[in-house]
């Protein structure tokens, strides 16, 4: 396996523990307002927002 392969892994094993990374993303400025409000009007989190769209393609991707 190689190390970038590896360190994957690790990362995506770390959140079956329940623990989370940090991650810097760029958006433009009406994206950003767009989870803003959409994860306030669904009383939730911009994170957890974008953690359950991740979830949804990897399922999307597993068929």
């Amino acid at each position: 396996m190689s190390k970038k392969k590896k360190e994957l892994f690790r990362e995506d094993r770390s959140s079956v523990n329940g623990e989370r990374v940090s991650m810097n993303i760029a958006l433009s400025p009406e994206n950003k307002k767009f989870l803003k409000i959409y994860a306030a009007e669904h009383d939730t989190t911009v994170a957890a927002v974008i953690a359950k769209c991740v979830e949804k393609l990897k399922k999307e991707t597993e068929r």
